[in-house]
């Protein structure tokens, strides 16, 4: 055992004391060993194999551990007690949802700054899963903690030298004398749907209680079921001020609103209907138009573009002023190939759009896979968040690679309906509902679920959107994405009796409390 790397965390020898009255008892000498008294916050004996386990994990040089089990489990405790005293990180996959408040073991844990990863049962029975996607999603500069007797990851982590160069590590037996030290977890799972009013969920779908609520009244009876949506609008015509007012009056406080870019803005080829009257008018005579019909954006000078941005700005001011705003959506056009003048284009952005959170999703494998790094670095130097799309395997598909380029990550699911989007590649234009058409399975949104955990470890806000827009699917399979990650989420049927009940209480209340 001597040859075996090993890192002193326990105080021993552990003193080995008579119990004389049991000895007189039984007529034998009986002796306990304290192991008790170890050290590292009350964790017995197990901080004998963590020496080991933890040892071998520094001789790789790793600077996280990670481990799996119940709310309250004495191991991940002591854990997150090892990874606070050495300077480490501690990631906790722990079985149950997140509780109104913490207390035992998970109070603890937290205190001692352990990022913890809340499992739904289903999720936890597939625990090597959830492990080895962590490990993955922090790319190497992970080594997964195996703990005897519960399933883990072991995989290479990031190089000593690198981790010496970041800084000393805290002094053996104290915690580091840094705020983040007692940091609360701080990753935040937003789900929803790409649009509140699309078609087919309002008229074949069962999501909504009556076919014929009004834009008011479907808008607060969705914000009861989720905390956040996109909106699809924006991008066939630039949104309104006074629209954007009354999104956050119909919705509760920390409700968030994610903008789809106006047409323009992303390279496609806008309406002539779309256009505001200040850039129909810088439009020549006869303006080249598309086989749609569409204005070719080719017809419109820079100023155009430029004009476009700061109407764009102006329209989501009350959304951005009520900290309502989550992310603006540039989703390119499948014809803007990557090119240094697009690199560019993408990078100005936040100067365009400053204090406001940009999310870019490709739509051509000229940028993913072929030039993923370039990619990748380009928006972590802008600080614009990578899109992570889940659609079908077309062969103009972008692949589903799950990376974190800011604080704010975005998993779009746009079903897996092939059929539909290659009827789309052959020239044919199907409907939303047709090329969208797909429920997504409970295995299959169990391990999209596990890509949304990666995201999680690497960014502090993450949104899980379905886009599978043909009837009510998106909805359902979002309560399924809630229930996945420990949320709260109710049934269509429930959802709909809380909301006749608040109905019938909203109308015995003076119209003034209701604004």
């Amino acid at each position: 055992m001597r040859q075996l790397p090993r890192t002193p965390l326990a105080n021993l020898p552990t003193p080995i004391l008579p119990l004389e009255r049991l000895s007189r008892r039984f007529g034998v000498e009986i002796f306990v060993k304290r192991d008790d008294l170890t050290g590292l916050l009350e964790s017995g004996n197990k901080v004998r194999k963590l020496e080991f386990l933890v040892g071998e994990a520094l001789s790789q040089g790793a600077d996280t551990l990670i481990t799996c089990g119940t709310l309250q489990s004495n191991c991940c405790r002591a854990v997150a007690a090892v990874a606070a005293r050495l300077g480490l990180r501690a990631i906790l996959a722990l079985k149950g949802d997140k509780p109104a408040s913490y207390d035992g073991n998970l109070l603890l844990s937290k205190l001692l700054g352990a990022d913890v990863v809340y499992c739904a049962p289903e999720e936890f029975a597939r625990i090597e899963g959830v492990l080895a996607g962590l490990s993955d999603g922090l790319r190497g500069r992970v080594r997964g903690l195996g703990v005897p007797g519960l399933p883990a990851d072991g995989r290479g982590g990031e190089p000593a030298d690198r981790r010496r160069r970041r800084g000393r590590r805290g002094r053996p037996g104290l915690l580091p004398q840094k705020p983040e030290a007692l940091r609360q977890l701080l990753t935040e799972y937003r789900v929803g749907i790409c649009s509140w009013t699309d078609p087919s969920l309002i008229k074949e779908g069962e999501f909504y209680p009556a076919r014929s609520m009004s834009a008011e009244e479907r808008l607060r009876y969705y914000a009861t079921a989720f905390d956040t949506v996109e909106v699809d609008s924006s991008y066939y015509a630039l949104p309104s001020a006074r629209n954007a007012a009354l999104w956050v009056e119909r919705t509760p406080p920390g409700f968030l609103f994610n903008v789809k870019a106006y047409s323009l803005m992303t390279g496609h080829h806008p309406r002539a209907e779309s256009l505001p009257a200040d850039l129909r008018a810088m439009l020549p005579a006869a303006p080249k138009t598309t086989r749609r019909g569409e204005i070719d954006r080719s017809a419109l000078p820079p100023e155009a573009l430029d004009r476009c941005f700061t109407l764009f700005r102006e329209a989501l001011r009350p959304l951005a002023e009520a900290e309502r705003l989550g992310y603006i959506l540039f989703q390119l056009a499948p014809w803007v190939r990557y090119s240094d003048g697009a690199l560019a284009y993408l990078a100005m952005l936040p100067d365009r759009l400053p204090g406001w959170t940009v999310a870019v999703e490709f739509r051509d494998r000229s940028w993913i896979p072929e030039h993923a790094r370039e990619v990748f670095d380009t928006l972590a130097k802008a600080k614009l968040a990578a899109v992570c799309v889940d659609a079908p395997p077309t062969p103009n598909a972008i692949p589903r690679v799950v990376e974190a380029t800011t604080g704010t990550a975005i998993l779009r699911l746009h079903g897996r309906n092939a059929a539909g989007w290659l009827a789309q590649l052959r020239g044919d234009e199907p409907s939303v509902q047709a090329k969208y058409d797909y429920l997504y399975s409970e295995d299959e949104l169990v391990e999209l679920v596990g890509d949304a955990r990666i995201l999680g470890a690497k960014a502090k806000r993450v949104f899980v959107v379905l886009n599978n827009n043909n009837r009510d699917y998106p909805a359902l399979n979002a309560l399924m994405v809630r229930r996945l990650l420990g949320q709260p989420a109710g049934d269509f049927e429930s959802l709909k009796a809380a909301w006749k009940t608040g109905r019938r209480a909203r109308k015995d209340l003076p119209p003034d409390l209701l604004r």
